[in-house]
Protein backbone atom coordinates (compact mmCIF):
# COMPACT_ATOMS: atom_id res chain seq x y z
CA UNK A 1 0.00 0.00 0.00
CA UNK A 2 0.75 3.70 -0.13
CA UNK A 3 -0.04 7.00 1.13
CA UNK A 4 0.87 9.94 -1.70
CA UNK A 5 2.48 10.18 -4.85
CA UNK A 6 5.37 7.39 -4.03
CA UNK A 7 4.95 4.16 -6.16
CA UNK A 8 5.90 1.00 -6.58
CA UNK A 9 6.34 -1.65 -8.97
CA UNK A 10 7.05 -5.17 -9.16
CA UNK A 11 8.96 -6.92 -11.40
CA UNK A 12 8.53 -10.63 -12.69
CA UNK A 13 11.71 -10.68 -15.54
CA UNK A 14 11.20 -13.35 -17.88
CA UNK A 15 13.87 -15.53 -19.75
CA UNK A 16 14.58 -14.76 -23.39
CA UNK A 17 13.77 -17.84 -23.68
CA UNK A 18 10.80 -17.92 -23.04
CA UNK A 19 10.04 -15.29 -25.46
CA UNK A 20 7.54 -13.46 -22.79
CA UNK A 21 7.32 -10.42 -21.64
CA UNK A 22 8.29 -9.67 -18.55
CA UNK A 23 5.41 -9.42 -15.35
CA UNK A 24 5.04 -5.67 -14.06
CA UNK A 25 2.10 -5.21 -11.24
CA UNK A 26 1.80 -1.75 -9.85
CA UNK A 27 1.59 -2.21 -6.49
CA UNK A 28 0.65 1.40 -5.55
CA UNK A 29 -1.99 4.06 -6.35
CA UNK A 30 -1.04 7.59 -7.04
CA UNK A 31 -2.83 10.10 -4.45
CA UNK A 32 -2.62 12.90 -7.07
CA UNK A 33 -4.76 16.23 -7.11
CA UNK A 34 -5.48 15.35 -10.50
CA UNK A 35 -7.51 12.29 -9.96
CA UNK A 36 -10.97 12.60 -10.55
CA UNK A 37 -11.84 10.35 -7.26
CA UNK A 38 -9.45 12.31 -5.24
CA UNK A 39 -10.90 15.76 -6.79
CA UNK A 40 -14.44 14.23 -5.76
CA UNK A 41 -13.40 13.27 -2.32
CA UNK A 42 -11.90 16.57 -1.76
CA UNK A 43 -14.48 18.58 -3.10
CA UNK A 44 -17.10 16.84 -0.90
CA UNK A 45 -15.28 17.41 2.41
CA UNK A 46 -15.16 21.07 1.38
CA UNK A 47 -11.77 21.39 -0.05
CA UNK A 48 -10.45 22.93 -2.64
CA UNK A 49 -8.58 22.32 -5.55
CA UNK A 50 -6.66 25.10 -6.97
CA UNK A 51 -4.12 24.89 -10.19
CA UNK A 52 -4.78 21.22 -9.89
CA UNK A 53 -2.99 21.35 -6.46
CA UNK A 54 -5.21 20.38 -3.02
CA UNK A 55 -5.83 23.81 -1.27
CA UNK A 56 -3.84 25.34 -3.63
CA UNK A 57 -0.51 24.23 -1.96
CA UNK A 58 0.01 20.55 -2.61
CA UNK A 59 0.03 18.31 -5.91
CA UNK A 60 -0.32 14.63 -3.58
CA UNK A 61 -3.99 14.41 -2.63
CA UNK A 62 -2.96 12.06 0.01
CA UNK A 63 -0.09 12.70 2.96
CA UNK A 64 1.12 10.90 6.22
CA UNK A 65 2.74 15.05 6.92
CA UNK A 66 1.12 18.35 6.05
CA UNK A 67 -0.68 18.95 9.24
CA UNK A 68 -1.05 22.23 8.55
CA UNK A 69 -2.92 21.72 5.28
CA UNK A 70 -5.25 19.27 7.04
CA UNK A 71 -6.61 21.55 9.44
CA UNK A 72 -7.66 23.94 6.67
CA UNK A 73 -10.31 20.77 6.14
CA UNK A 74 -10.97 17.96 7.82
CA UNK A 75 -10.99 15.33 5.42
CA UNK A 76 -10.03 16.68 1.99
CA UNK A 77 -6.36 15.63 2.53
CA UNK A 78 -6.27 12.44 4.64
CA UNK A 79 -3.67 9.71 5.26
CA UNK A 80 -5.93 6.70 4.12
CA UNK A 81 -3.45 4.37 2.33
CA UNK A 82 -4.33 2.70 -0.87
CA UNK A 83 -4.17 -1.24 0.37
CA UNK A 84 -4.02 -3.85 -2.55
CA UNK A 85 -3.44 -7.68 -1.73
CA UNK A 86 -3.10 -10.04 -4.15
CA UNK A 87 -0.86 -13.64 -4.59
CA UNK A 88 1.61 -14.36 -6.98
CA UNK A 89 2.15 -17.49 -8.82
CA UNK A 90 5.63 -18.49 -9.07
CA UNK A 91 7.16 -17.63 -12.95
CA UNK A 92 7.57 -20.26 -14.75
CA UNK A 93 11.11 -19.08 -15.15
CA UNK A 94 11.93 -21.01 -11.50
CA UNK A 95 11.49 -24.24 -12.60
CA UNK A 96 13.65 -24.53 -15.76
CA UNK A 97 17.25 -25.75 -15.45
CA UNK A 98 20.64 -24.23 -13.00
CA UNK A 99 18.04 -22.22 -10.47
CA UNK A 100 21.59 -20.37 -9.18
CA UNK A 101 21.91 -18.92 -12.42
CA UNK A 102 18.17 -18.43 -12.44
CA UNK A 103 17.45 -16.70 -9.39
CA UNK A 104 20.44 -14.75 -10.01
CA UNK A 105 19.86 -13.13 -13.87
CA UNK A 106 15.57 -13.46 -13.20
CA UNK A 107 15.22 -12.99 -9.55
CA UNK A 108 11.60 -10.72 -9.14
CA UNK A 109 12.31 -7.02 -7.71
CA UNK A 110 10.42 -4.08 -6.80
CA UNK A 111 11.02 -0.58 -7.95
CA UNK A 112 9.54 2.02 -4.84
CA UNK A 113 10.08 5.68 -5.63
CA UNK A 114 8.97 8.75 -5.21
CA UNK A 115 6.95 11.25 -8.17
CA UNK A 116 10.96 13.06 -8.57
CA UNK A 117 11.21 9.23 -10.64
CA UNK A 118 7.75 8.90 -12.08
CA UNK A 119 8.14 11.89 -13.42
CA UNK A 120 10.93 11.45 -15.31
CA UNK A 121 10.68 7.99 -16.26
CA UNK A 122 8.11 5.14 -17.58
CA UNK A 123 7.62 2.45 -16.00
CA UNK A 124 9.61 0.33 -18.55
CA UNK A 125 11.98 2.77 -18.53
CA UNK A 126 12.84 2.53 -15.05
CA UNK A 127 12.21 -1.53 -14.89
CA UNK A 128 15.33 -1.24 -17.81
CA UNK A 129 17.64 0.92 -15.60
CA UNK A 130 17.04 -2.03 -12.95
CA UNK A 131 17.44 -4.80 -14.81
CA UNK A 132 20.76 -3.16 -16.52
CA UNK A 133 22.11 -2.77 -13.13
CA UNK A 134 21.36 -6.34 -11.86
CA UNK A 135 23.11 -7.86 -15.07
CA UNK A 136 26.25 -6.13 -14.28
CA UNK A 137 25.96 -6.91 -11.18
CA UNK A 138 25.46 -10.19 -11.45
CA UNK A 139 28.42 -10.01 -13.95
CA UNK A 140 30.75 -8.84 -11.41
CA UNK A 141 30.43 -11.06 -9.00
CA UNK A 142 30.94 -14.05 -11.15
CA UNK A 143 34.06 -12.56 -12.95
Amino acid sequence: GNVGDCLSLLCLPQSKKSKRVDRVIEMSKAHRSTDPEEIKRIVDAGGVIHNNRAFGVLEPSRTIGDLEVKLLCKGGLISKPYIQMFSLPMPSIYYESNPDVIMKKYMPFVIMASDGCWDILKSSQAIKICKKSIKAKVKSKSA
